[in-house]
């Protein structure tokens, strides 16, 4: 007895060891049956015949009737509006009682100076506090200097609030 089940024990040790062969084995020949009935299909029975023969030819049902063109909006332009989730969190609709004449940004010129690295600066004041150097390029607040203009004695200042750019002349003797 106890040799029986030593040797049931053997075989059920190895049958596990070897699942994954066996697995493959079994794969295997589903896949050449598989490939033996398409190469080799069997042949008709005759019943099949009998009844492919009665079945008549499908009827097709009749075109289907497509719904008329609809024709474009005429302006779609009041549908859009200004992104509110940007980083500054404007509403959509906060500038649009201003027309262009209207809108002002608080920030004022006093002076264009030539700076020691042979740069120009601006001094700009925003929303009247103290008066600070910018160089050209340069992000303060919700603005960018985008160019300063020495001859012209102006700045182009980007406002990210109103997305567009002004023009600043200096203010004052400078």
């Amino acid at each position: 007895m106890n040799d029986f089940l030593s040797q049931l024990q053997k075989v059920g040790s190895w049958l596990w060891s070897q699942k994954e062969k066996m697995v493959l084995v079994a794969l295997v020949g589903v896949l050449c049956y598989r490939v033996y009935v398409v190469v080799f299909p069997p042949a008709p029975k005759e019943e099949t015949k009998k009844v492919a023969a009665q079945v008549k030819a499908p009827e097709f049902p009749t075109p289907p009737v497509w719904p008329p063109e609809r024709q474009p909006a005429a302006d779609a332009s009041g549908l859009v509006r200004r992104n509110p989730f940007t980083i500054y969190g404007v509403q959509a609709d906060e500038n649009t009682s201003q027309t262009q004449e209207e809108q002002t940004i608080p920030v004022t010129l006093t002076a264009i100076k030539p700076w020691n690295d042979g740069t120009l600066r601006a001094m700009l004041s925003v929303s009247g506090k103290r008066v600070r150097p910018f160089k050209e390029g340069e992000a303060f607040e919700a603005y960018t200097l985008e160019r300063i203009d020495a001859d012209a004695q102006t700045v182009d200042v980007y406002s990210q609030e109103f997305d567009k750019v002004f023009t600043l002349q200096v203010q004052g003797g400078g």
